[in-house]
This record gives C-alpha cells, sequence and structure tokens, in this order.
C-alpha cells in the first residue's frame, strides 16, 4: 500500500506541465503579434516619410519654385494615414567649395508608440 498517494501526485505534477507549457506558448503569441503590429506600424509611417521626401524632390526639380531660397514646405494627402504625423526641417550641408547644399530630414511618428521612423535625403543645387 505504498502508492496510494502517486497517482494524485502524478496527476498534479502532469497538470502543472502542462500549465508550464501553455504559458509559454500564449506568452510567445503574444510577443509574435505585438512585433507584427510594430512592423506595421513602422512600414505605414516609412510610406509616409517616403511620399513626402517624394515631395521635396519634385519640388526640388520645379523651376517654378525657389528650393533653396526658402524653406519648401511638403505637401501631402495624409487621409490615408490616420494617428501619423511627420515633421520636417532643412539643415544646411557642407558640399565643397562653391556649392550649396541642404539635407531634408522627415521625421514621422504614430499615436500609442514613442517610435518614430526618421529619413534623410541630401539636395544640392547646380
Amino acid at each position: 500500500m505504498k502508492n496510494k498517494g502517486q497517482g494524485l501526485v502524478e496527476l498534479l505534477l502532469s497538470v502543472t506541465i502542462i500549465v508550464l507549457v501553455t504559458t509559454g506558448v500564449v506568452a510567445l503569441m503574444v510577443k509574435t503579434l505585438a512585433n507584427r503590429n510594430r512592423g506595421f506600424d513602422r512600414n505605414k509611417a516609412s510610406r509616409l516619410g517616403t511620399l513626402v521626401l517624394e515631395d521635396m524632390v519634385k519640388a526640388r526639380s520645379d523651376p517654378g519654385i525657389d528650393f533653396f531660397g526658402s524653406p519648401y514646405s511638403p505637401i501631402v494627402d495624409v487621409s490615408a494615414f490616420v494617428g501619423y504625423t511627420f515633421t520636417y526641417v532643412y539643415e544646411d550641408r557642407d558640399c565643397g567649395v562653391g556649392k550649396t547644399c541642404i539635407e531634408g530630414v522627415v521625421r514621422v511618428g504614430w499615436s500609442g508608440s514613442p517610435d518614430q521612423v526618421e529619413m534623410k535625403r541630401l539636395f544640392y543645387k547646380y
């Protein structure tokens, strides 16, 4: 009669192992979903930043716009980017003797996250 409580101990041990394995799987799934959502947000922010930079490039090539004379404000339709915001700055850069260069820096952020995407483009006057 030494095996009287052995079945109960085995059952308890089995339940403990199942709970530990299930907890690990659930934690992995939650982390995977969070990374997927973060990747989606960064991808969408990159698309918005690309649109802003493309508008700057377009303005740079437009002879009717004095791109280097005064700061240009990018015109981008943000209706598809609800919750995303962008800022831009122009910084003077040294490109050598007699060359005018500015660097356009675009930063895109989104609601619910302290993260942001930063994109840069160097423009020079020929």
